[in-house]
């Protein structure tokens, strides 16, 4: 599965988060990072209330109910929605509400978390996990207003006295509640609520350090406060830096992963992650606190993801009067951006809709919003960048595939199971009339699955071609797929047939190899089109292919001066043997001759490019795309269809 890593602030990143579970759905795994040293309106209260011991929960928040949105299919603009347990459990979180009074604000926000869940545990089947999360909001709201509360003992926090309620975002008590009794942990808070909401953890703090914004203008003016940053809007006297004081307040620069005690880290998203996006948003304010942290220039510059940053639709009231290439020149700063495509929006205003100088050799600049629209609109945003990172294998004359482990997983797991059958599908949408399947695999294997090509192809008639081909048993023997159904062709070589060789390699190989306890049969063994002798599954697959190179060379007549035949390692349990002088890359190449096409104008797509009996196609000049399994092969189809 492709990786998508985002660092972004609060709401700047929705739009593209949006876009891409639009195109993708689950088919991309998607991280964000984030800082939290917001300190604005009821976060900034929050973090009173709690001795300023806390980070700011707001974007956090935000962000984890994006994915929420996103993961159970709600539109929170549509008012007239189904009143699911999920959009019960959202309208709860993004309730503002405003009582001045503390015993007010107590008092509603009890009352409104009694009242949703009463409304949730006529929806739901398990009574007791509705329950539990309930009690836990309520021990959450008690924490929130009272130092100690032992039934009806209570003992109200001397902070909240003080504290503005108003326009108060009850979600921001349940998560700096969270935070407080988890060791003034935000990122442990994130579990916390990840759990309650019923989604997989994926928005990350860059430090769980307890730190406090500042700014400091041209004319040496202080700006010490985030929620006045945000609102700094002064082009006369702009933001020339920020700061980040600790609780004594001294400056301190964080290292990146500070103090975080969940097993999710940054360093390691950013060394997994296949694209890495600096997202759009209040760039002082928000994201250049993310990029200050210690160490994170150098391992992003290290990274060795497709990166990406996204500009502003229009100036923000912290860079006030500061144009897109000045913006970057403050960002370089900060980011390594030699190797970065920069997203701009030609619909943007003015100062943001193009970049000058330098930065135009970095610059996709692409219709990203509807004209007069200040928002990036999801899909083309997602588009842009994806388009961008597949643009070397789009729109080729031809494309070969690999088919198991690529289009097709033998997976009893349903997602996997439903992705394969998509691919399927998709296949006839995005290639016909330019496409083939060339397998290692057995004709048996997509007898088998016929079924599912004669549905893809009645859901597809309209884009369908009269036929294609699969070649199968190692690409020797060509089969037709018309109308779905499929076919014998042809064999393209004869010369390398197993023959007899086939029944004595048997025999050596299953005493060879039981002998040193694999415990194999003759149902483990299988012939496929005369051409390989296919053994599976098999574990320590490298120890087997010594043991069964050796006999070869050891038991079989040579040919030509070397061994007849050789053990390839396929798949994910199988060794296939065939004749020393064949192999896919033969099969490929003479099929590539046969249709006239020169090898540039074909992409090949593998899973496994770098060994077995795809390797040897690496060098015919082909242009190759590697994918991880049939859930990235999936992302990759339906770019193209894009």
């Amino acid at each position: 599965m492709k990786k998508v890593l985002i660092f972004a602030g609060g709401t700047g990143s929705i739009a593209l988060q949006t876009g891409l579970h639009q195109l993708y759905g689950n088919s991309l795994q998607v991280d964000v990072v984030i800082s939290a040293y917001d300190n604005g309106k009821s976060t900034g209260e929050c973090r009173k209330i709690f001795g300023g011991k806390i980070l700011g929960p707001s974007d956090l928040r935000k962000n984890q109910l994006t994915q929420f949105k996103l993961y159970n299919g709600l539109d929170c603009q549509n008012e007239d929605i189904t009143k699911t347990d999920k959009k019960l459990l959202l309208d709860l979180f993004e309730e503002r509400f405003s009582k001045p009074k503390w015993q007010e604000s107590y008092d509603y926000a009890v009352a409104r978390t009694k009242s949703t869940f009463a409304e949730i545990r006529k929806l739901v089947d398990d009574k007791q996990l509705c329950d539990k999360k309930e009690q836990i909001l309520l021990s959450l709201i008690e924490n929130f207003f009272f130092e100690e509360y032992v039934g009806l003992s209570k003992k109200v926090r001397t902070s909240v006295l003080t504290a503005d309620l108003n326009d108060f975002s009850i979600s921001n008590m349940f998560y700096a509640s969270a935070a407080a009794i988890n060791g003034n942990s935000l990122s442990k808070a994130g579990l916390l609520m990840a759990d309650i909401l019923g989604i997989d953890n994926h928005v990350h703090l860059i430090s769980d350090i307890n730190l406090y914004l500042y700014a400091e203008a041209k004319s040496g003016r202080i700006i010490s406060d985030e929620g006045v940053i945000v609102t700094y809007d002064n082009a006369s006297d702009p933001i020339s830096k920020v700061v980040l004081l600790n609780e004594k307040g001294q400056k301190y620069v964080p290292s990146l992963d500070e103090d975080i005690c969940v097993d999710v880290k940054t360093s390691k998203l950013i060394e997994q992650a296949d694209i890495i996006i600096f997202s759009s948003g209040t760039q002082w304010s928000s994201l250049i606190p993310t990029y200050m942290h210690q160490g994170f220039y150098k391992q992003i510059k290290s990274a060795k993801a497709a990166k990406y940053l996204v500009m502003n639709n229009k100036e923000d009231r912290d860079m006030k009067g500061i144009s897109a290439s000045g913006m970057l020149n403050i960002l370089q700063d900060y980011l390594p951006l030699d190797d970065v495509k920069i997203i701009i929006n030609s619909n943007a205003d003015e100062p943001m809709a193009k970049v000058e100088g330098q930065w135009e050799g970095q610059a996709l600049v692409n219709e990203l919003s509807e004209a007069g629209s200040k928002t990036h609109n999801p899909e083309l945003l997602a588009k842009c960048i994806m388009k961008d990172y597949y643009k070397p294998y789009l729109n080729k004359k031809y494309y070969y595939f690999d088919f198991d482990d690529t289009i097709w997983s033998s997976s009893k797991d349903s997602f996997m199971r439903s992705i394969s059958i998509e691919n399927i599908g998709l296949l006839y949408q995005a290639f016909s009339g330019k496409m083939m399947i060339i397998s290692g695999n057995s004709a048996k294997h997509f007898l088998d699955l016929e079924t599912f090509f004669k549905e893809a192809l009645g859901k597809n008639a309209s884009c369908a071609p009269e036929s294609f081909s699969i070649f199968c048993n190692g690409g020797n023997c060509e089969y037709d797929v018309t109308k779905g159904e499929i076919s014998y062709k042809r064999n393209i070589l004869n010369q390398f047939d197993l023959n007899g060789d086939y029944y004595e390699m048997t025999n050596l190989m299953l005493e060879a190899l039981n002998k040193k306890g694999w415990n194999l049969n003759v149902s483990n063994f299988e012939n496929r089109g005369n051409c390989i002798l296919s053994i599976k599954p098999l574990q320590n697959r490298t120890e087997a292919k010594q043991i069964i190179d050796n006999l070869v060379w050891e038991n079989i007549p040579l040919q030509d001066g070397k061994a007849k035949y050789t053990a390839y390692i396929n798949g994910n349990t199988t060794i296939d043997v065939m004749n020393s002088s064949y192999n896919k890359g033969v099969i490929t190449k003479i099929i590539t001759k046969q249709l006239a096409l020169d090898p540039s104008d074909i992409v090949y797509v593998g899973d496994k490019t770098d060994m077995g009996n795809d390797q040897c196609i690496t060098s015919l000049g082909y242009v190759v795309l590697a994918v991880n399994d049939v859930v990235d092969f999936n992302v990759f189809v339906k770019t193209c269809l894009n």
